[in-house]
């Protein structure tokens, strides 16, 4: 049967469905997908793409990471000032978590001080308070954990010991590359006291 014949029966009968029937048989070839070229522009469009973006995010995370282990070291200065300044620290230089000083113990917990490892830092708290020209000086120091960029770098606040009548002061200083490291903290580490 031609189409010609077909298209009249169509018409006369069923006329309706003359519209859905011409479609089917008389369908104009559409494009099916995409080319090769066209495919492969997208992945090098996405190759440059993730290119440029995965360091930038690997940057970012290390520098939140160094920010992060710096958050958790900051409010320890805090009772370390407090205990030096009240002198209520027992006379010996204060290390980790416990010493003996002048035989009993003293704990870095008693001074609100908790140098329990964290997600972020396994950390040090140092406080001199032997009598003499080191008394006052401190340092916190934090060995960082986190990405390989900065795993096992070193942030920590260092304060300076007391001289007639002037309290100690604190500076920060880090090994972290100098673009992870925070602004105002000099990536020269500083010896930390001892």
């Amino acid at each position: 049967m031609e189409f010609a014949n077909f298209e009249r029966l169509c018409k006369s009968f069923f006329k309706p469905l003359f519209f859905l029937l011409k479609g089917v048989f008389m369908k104009s070839k559409l494009q099916q997908g995409f080319t090769l070229i066209e495919l492969m522009i997208v992945v090098a469009i996405i190759g440059v793409l993730a290119a440029i973006a995965v360091p930038a995010y690997q940057d970012y995370v290390s520098k939140s990471q160094v920010a992060a282990g710096m958050a958790e070291i900051v409010p320890s200065k805090i009772p370390v000032e407090e205990a030096l300044n009240a002198g209520t620290l027992a006379s010996a230089k204060v290390t980790a978590t416990t010493v003996k000083a002048g035989g009993g113990s003293d704990s870095l917990s008693n001074y609100g001080i908790t140098a329990a490892p964290s997600g972020r830092c396994s950390y040090t708290v140092f406080i001199d308070a032997t009598t003499g020209a080191t008394y006052g000086s401190a340092g916190v120091k934090c060995t960082l954990k986190g990405s390989g960029s900065i795993q096992g770098k070193t942030i920590q606040f260092i304060r300076s010991a007391d001289t007639a009548n002037v309290a100690g002061s604190w500076a920060c200083s880090t090994n972290v590359d100098a673009k992870f490291a925070p602004v105002g903290c000099s990536t020269t580490l500083a010896d930390f006291p001892s």
